[in-house]
């Protein structure tokens, strides 16, 4: 299936880097190709370069990679660091290459070293910036990237999921044609603790305050309602170790102490209705950009994000993609201008999953479609009268909100 891609920008026009990384790049290249003709057999194949020269067969194969690259910028992307290219021009030098190739080719490495280290500082933040340059480079760079945060974070929380999955329905309200109702299941699956005593919490929210407030429902109403709001059915075990509390608006869930490691993992399932949230046709006094939205709140290795729209619910519109960080601000409107300075881009997308529920599979949770039918099953609503949209991250950022923004009623803020 196609891919909407609002996030992505790329660039072809290397002026953004400057002439200078060109520059290095192109001489780079060329010299370092002269050297490999220069040996004896002028070895092509990694394989051959790593025998003939004496290497580590990847540092041959990262080395030939990047003289087949046609693009400079690119070619920076995959090259070796100026350390071991030295070691390949030592070793060059030891088969006969002529002293004048190895020299032009030492003073490129010289400057690909200094670009590195003047302009960046490391190898790292280098590739970075050059990777903005190319969608492949750029992906594998931002997957190393959010790899080794959620290592970082998962190693520090002490806490791992193996699949958050935010699933929300929208369906027209029964009781109210002007508004729309939404439904909401947040699973944690494969929750486990990577080191004894670690805290995992999490919170639903008393939608309505008029009637959900501290003084229309008591306390123990409250905890019942966030008991009942566990689908207890496709949790594992189904009754999972989990306090239950009042805090102000909110409902907290408190994981007990289960032990630590794979052995311990459990699937927490919870369901949540908000009723005539969002309108079904425009008026003055709202908003008129409509948005859904999920927070890496727990470091995770894979996060999958679903809306279902009925086909009633805003007909014809599909949603932009905005992730942005939260960690100083929270929870981002994303009318509020002032947030754009913390929109994160990031090379993820929306996928259209079909107009059926039914067509939402999932390979991490086999118990998905009937999850689905489930919840429908609970509000009275046909799983084939929605549309589907996903955006499926792997190692989702800890402390990101990615949101799906809808602009139904085509007026601007």
């Amino acid at each position: 299936m196609s891919q909407m891609r609002e996030n992505t920008q790329t660039y072809s026009d290397h002026s953004l880097f400057g002439e200078s990384i060109t520059r290095v790049g192109l001489d780079l290249v060329d010299s370092l190709g002269h050297v490999i003709a220069g040996i004896p057999g002028a070895p092509s194949r990694p394989q051959q370069l790593a025998k003939q020269l004496t290497l580590n067969k990847d540092l041959a194969s990262r080395l030939v990679r990047a003289l087949r690259t046609s693009d400079p910028v690119q070619a920076l992307q995959v090259m070796p660091g100026p350390g071991p290219l030295r070691r390949v021009l030592s070793s060059a030098s030891g088969a006969g290459v002529p002293s004048q190739v190895i020299d032009r080719a030492a003073t490129a490495v010289a400057a690909f070293d200094d670009l590195i280290r003047s302009e960046f500082g490391a190898r790292a933040d280098f590739d970075a910036a050059i990777s903005f340059a190319h969608p492949e480079a750029r992906e594998r760079h931002e997957s190393t990237a959010k790899q080794a945060a959620y290592r970082g974070a998962a190693g520090i929380r002490g806490v791992s999921v193996d699949l958050m999955l935010v699933t929300f329905f929208v369906h027209p309200s029964r009781d109210d044609a002007e508004r729309l109702d939404t439904a909401v299941v947040n699973s944690y699956l494969g929750l486990r603790r990577t080191r004894p005593g670690a805290h995992f919490e999490f919170a639903t929210y008393l939608f309505d305050l008029p009637l959900y407030g501290q003084d229309a429902l008591p306390r123990h109403e409250a905890e019942e309602l966030g008991r009942s709001s566990i689908l207890r059915r496709f949790c594992s075990p189904q009754d999972p170790p989990l306090t239950v509390s009042r805090d102000g608006d909110k409902i907290r869930y408190v994981l007990t102490d289960t032990g630590i490691g794979q052995s311990s993992a459990i699937d927490i399932v919870t369901h949540e209705l908000y009723p005539k949230n969002h309108p079904r046709a425009y008026r003055e006094g709202i908003k008129p950009t409509r948005w859904f939205f999920a927070t890496a709140d727990q470091p995770a290795v894979v996060m999958v994000f679903d809306v279902f729209m009925h086909r009633d619910a805003w007909p014809g519109i599909d949603p932009s993609l905005v992730i942005y960080d939260t960690v100083v601000k929270g929870v981002a409107d994303p009318t509020d201008r002032t947030r754009d300075g913390d929109r994160l881009d990031l090379c993820e997308g929306i996928e259209p999953l079909g107009n059926t529920a039914y067509a939402a599979r999932l390979p991490e949770a086999p118990k998905y479609r009937d999850m689905l039918e489930h919840v429908c099953g609970l509000h009275g609503w046909d799983p084939r009268a929605f549309r589907g949209y996903r955006t499926r991250i792997n190692y989702p950022f800890h402390g990101s909100q990615i949101s799906m923004i809808f602009n139904p009623f085509g007026v601007l803020e």
